[in-house]
């Protein structure tokens, strides 16, 4: 659309439609993709989400556009301690990025206010209240739509017989259009003949309806469906056309609707369709866009307002379910034939996730996850979508199709041992997300399930993924039982894969708690060892050099020169004794460099985009640490190199719950090159992250490298109640070196 009320282009998207069971599960991916190539992006598919909106704000930034978001609030955290923040980071960037720069404008329409945009109200924003329309307005939209009296005499705007209309229906926008509309094409505009539309009812039907808000409009559509069901063999077709609508939730494509037209009919749902010609579609097609109920774009995609596809899935189910079931059964076949078998692209893999929401609308839930998500999407053992893509977001969203009620209840078509399987693949997503809260819910399930079924190696598996979760929320006393318990019950599996990265989970939270200068650091570093020694038995070419464990290896034996580098930045000191614990912390990390070098070639080989990115991070902070403790300066390109491929690497991977430990990096670094503003922005981001998670251990340490880079005793104050708080034992003795160099700032 161009020339708009002087905009030069306009795109819309409805995060509304992208669930008709449940929204918890909307993310941005496929609407960052559609926007990019609407604004003239040259790749709309590249790089990962954040990267991709931000390109977004800038090519929308740089022009006269509009950019209509409805119904953002799938997007965002519902009532509650996040109410309003936005889960979904892409459109936060996305947003955040507007502000800072927008030659056009952005329209947000939500029923829970953006907490991300409260910094900028009265400055590059604008937040309106939007309330139901008064009277007056909806009199006017009415006598727009067509609403006049009998005979087309012409009334005022204003009359009160169209106000009174309008507070019928409690000034509800859309379906004053769809009544002055309707009265026109049905009661030659005629007010007084509103009562044909038995919009009365709406009260009745839907006023103990908490999730049906839209009773009137409702009613209204069905005052359509009625008077095109009594129509000629044209209305009929219309009203199928509007039908073949409720099976998606987003825009229709040509093909799937050619799909569903072609024979044999199914019964109540294609049979006025069997047999037209294309001309006779066309001109249905037409009549709809004459009356807006439906939009076609050039390709033939049609779309409806969300709300008539709504009320159209309802009925359909209601009144024809076979039908509803064989509609939904027929686009799964029709998009799993039609779609490369496994596509290496997330802009491939589009339709084979819609054809999973398909599948399950039609009770192929078996199917659509053993041949659909397990084998094309995920590809087995590979994790294809989520370790290769990081598309954690679209696999979230094809997962809650398996949910009866997200994330509560799953079909029970499944088997319980495939429910388990599918609670943590939801959890490992949600945690990749940044929702925490919500994976430690799911997780807890899975534990428990899987432990009392004696699956012992899947038990181990959810309760070191619980530790993790539990670490980074800062439950540290959980984190190390349920890393204890991930130890038993590998051990109880006899799993060598198992027994063997489940210690350093352990480890690892040990360190966090504890630190390393106590007795349970010499418990954590025994894991750790223990875990190698048995790794060598198996795969001696390898001594735990992959992973996500190696890295917390490596973090372990890196505490001592990270707590160095600050304390020489701090004091200057130069005694003997911390010359030679400088040396140590020296050779620490010449070995980590070599031991990342190394695994970084496992990983690329693998093309595992975590992996990869926390070899670099892990290199990035070794070359920090050795230039501060030998006052020789790193090359400035290698600082940069590896903590900027660090930081797009853990973008790129998804893991959003991990993305603040390369900020933290890649501000240290860039304080330590001179740019001071860069390494502050770099924080900001760290702690809006932080905030959302929650993760208070990231947070503390957002405030504690504010305060010593900066010599900001505010900040130092603000991490050393987060430190005490949650007992972050790592953290005590640098906050103790801070505090003392604090009293000479």
């Amino acid at each position: 659309m161009k020339d708009w009320r002087g905009a030069e282009t306009v795109f819309d998207w409805s995060f509304y439609s992208q669930g008709t069971k449940d929204q918890s599960s909307a993310t941005s991916t496929f609407f960052l993709t559609a926007a990019l190539e609407h604004f003239g992006d040259s790749d709309p598919g590249n790089g990962n989400d954040e990267d991709r909106a931000a390109r977004l704000a800038r090519l929308i930034g740089e022009r006269r556009g509009v950019l209509v978001l409805d119904g953002l609030e799938p997007l965002q955290y519902p009532p509650g301690p996040m109410r309003g923040a936005l889960k979904d980071k892409a459109m936060a960037a996305l947003l955040h990025g507007l502000a800072g720069r927008n030659a056009g404008l952005c329209i947000v329409t939500t029923r829970e206010k953006v907490s991300e945009l409260d910094p900028h109200y009265g400055k590059c924003a604008i937040d309106h209240e939007l309330d139901f329309l008064p009277p007056i307005d909806g009199a006017r939209l009415l006598h727009h739509a067509g609403a006049t009296r009998a005979g087309k005499v012409q009334i005022s705007p204003e009359d009160a017989e169209l106000q009174t209309a309008s507070e019928e229906v409690q000034g509800h926008a859309l379906t004053l259009f769809l009544i002055g509309q309707f009265l026109r094409l049905t009661e030659d505009g005629d007010i007084r003949r509103r009562d044909r539309m038995k919009l009365a009812d709406a009260e009745k039907e839907y006023q103990n309806d908490a999730t049906r808000p839209y009773g009137h409009a409702f009613k209204a559509i069905e005052a359509y469906a009625t008077w095109f069901a009594a129509g000629d063999a044209q209305a009929q077709r219309q009203l199928a056309i509007l039908r073949l609508l409720g099976l998606f939730d987003r825009p229709a494509s040509a093909a799937c609707l050619q799909a569903l037209r072609a024979g044999p009919a199914i019964p109540g749902l294609t049979d006025a369709l069997a047999g037209t010609r294309e001309t006779e579609w066309k001109i249905a097609l037409a009549r709809l866009g004459e009356i807006k109920l439906v939009e076609a774009n050039d390709d033939g995609d049609l779309d409806c307002h969300p709300l008539f596809r709504e009320y159209f899935a309802t009925r359909l189910l209601e009144t024809n379910s076979t039908g509803f079931r064989d509609g939904h059964s027929r686009l799964f076949d029709f998009l799993c034939k039609d779609t490369e078998y496994r596509p290496e692209t997330l802009r491939g893999l589009q339709p084979l996730y819609q054809a999973i929401k398909h599948g399950c609308f039609a009770g192929r839930q078996n199917e659509a996850f053993s041949s659909i998500y397990c084998d094309r999407i995920q590809r087995l053992e590979v994790y294809f979508s989520t370790q290769k893509l990081g598309a954690f977001g679209p696999c979230l969203e094809a997962l809650a199709a398996f949910f009866d009620q997200a994330w509560d209840r799953l079909s029970s078509n499944l088997s319980e041992v495939v429910q388990t399987w599918l609670l943590h693949e939801a959890a490992f997503c949600l945690r990749a997300l940044g929702r925490l809260v919500e994976a430690r819910k799911l997780m807890l399930v899975c534990v428990e399930r899987r432990a009392a079924y004696c699956h012992w190696s899947g038990a181990s598996v959810s309760a070191a993924n619980l530790s993790e979760i539990e670490l980074t929320m800062g439950l540290l006393d959980e984190a190390v039982e349920h890393g204890r318990c991930a130890i038993a019950y590998a051990d109880l599996s006899g799993d060598a894969f198992q027994q063997i990265s489940n210690r350093p989970v352990t480890a690892d939270a040990l360190h966090h708690y504890f630190g390393v200068d106590s007795p349970e650091g010499d418990e954590a570093w025994s894991l750790f060892s223990e875990a190698e020694e048995m790794l060598m038995e198996r795969q001696p070419e390898y001594l735990l050099r992959y992973s996500m464990r190696s890295f917390q290896h490596c973090d372990f034996i890196l505490a001592p020169a990270e707590r160095l580098a600050w304390r020489i930045n701090a004091f200057d000191a130069g005694d003997e004794d911390v010359r030679r614990e400088r040396q140590q912390c020296i050779d620490a990390c010449t070995a980590i460099s070599r031991r990342a070098n190394q695994t970084f070639e496992i990983a690329r080989m693998n093309h595992w985009l975590l992996d990869m990115a926390l070899d670099h991070l892990m290199l990035g902070r070794v070359a920090l640490y050795r230039g501060i403790l030998t006052k020789i300066a790193p090359q400035t390109g290698t600082l940069e190199y590896e903590s900027d491929l660090a930081l797009d690497g853990l973008r790129n991977a998804g893991t959003k719950h991990m993305l603040s430990l390369a900020l933290l990096t890649a501000a240290h670094v860039r304080h330590f090159l001179g740019q001071p503003e860069e390494a502050r922005r770099l924080l900001d981001e760290a702690e809006r992250i932080s905030r959302r998670g929650p993760m208070p251990l990231h947070l503390a340490d957002v405030h504690l490298h504010r305060a010593r880079l900066f010599r900001d005793r505010a900040e130092l104050a603000q991490a050393a109640a987060l430190i005490h708080k949650h007992h972050y034992g790592r953290r005590f003795a640098e906050l103790a070196d801070a505090e003392e160099a604090a009293k000479v700032w």
